[in-house]
């Protein structure tokens, strides 16, 4: 398993290499398993009504109710590896390795895509402002709104395959694979 557990009030969800999401009740008793066809490698997100969000290398994402029914998916391509991440309005952002960040509803209608240059390893940051900061294997870092349109975007000397942290002074800090950390305001 690479993914992280996600804890949900009924339980953890994962996914694992056995190409299915599983979910265990807090005890540890398995609660329902749903195949997805392909590895899972992208840890998953909890959305506002209790819905699980996760990508597949099946090239999509997922939406899953919390008793382990598929609810739609949404076929982008490529791996979807990235955590999705869900705003205050529940829009669910979420990147893939066809080099997309995309925005797509609760109910599983796209919103927009904004395509960088690489692939888009690590889940994007929501600020409390609703701004959205996402690193690319591009080796830039894009600043957007929950609209899809971009404020900025920085190039770094390297690949960024890691999320981006927001310290509690609006610092955005940041690795790439130059091996540096780095704090930008």
């Amino acid at each position: 398993m690479v993914t992280t557990p996600l804890v949900v009030d009924q339980g953890v969800v994962f996914g694992n290499y056995a190409r299915t999401v599983v979910a265990v009740d807090h005890d540890g008793a398995l609660r329902w398993t749903l195949g997805l066809g392909a590895d899972v490698d992208g840890s998953a997100a909890v959305g506002l009504d209790g819905t699980i969000y996760i990508g597949s290398d099946d090239g999509s994402l997922h939406a899953i109710s919390s008793d382990g029914v598929e609810l739609w998916e949404v076929p982008v391509g490529r791996e979807v590896r990235a955590a999705p991440v869900v705003a205050t309005d529940g829009t669910i952002v979420f990147g893939a390795y066809d080099g997309g960040l995309r925005a797509v509803g609760p109910d599983g209608v796209m919103r927009w895509t904004l395509p960088t240059g690489g692939a888009i390893h690590a889940a994007a940051t929501i600020d409390p402002a609703g701004r959205i900061f996402v690193g690319s294997r591009d080796e830039r870092l894009y600043a957007l709104d929950l609209d899809g349109h971009v404020y900025w975007n920085l190039e770094l000397p390297g690949q960024i395959d890691s999320g981006v942290a927001i310290s509690p002074a609006g610092t955005l800090v940041v690795g790439c694979d130059d091996g540096q950390l780095r704090g930008l305001r």
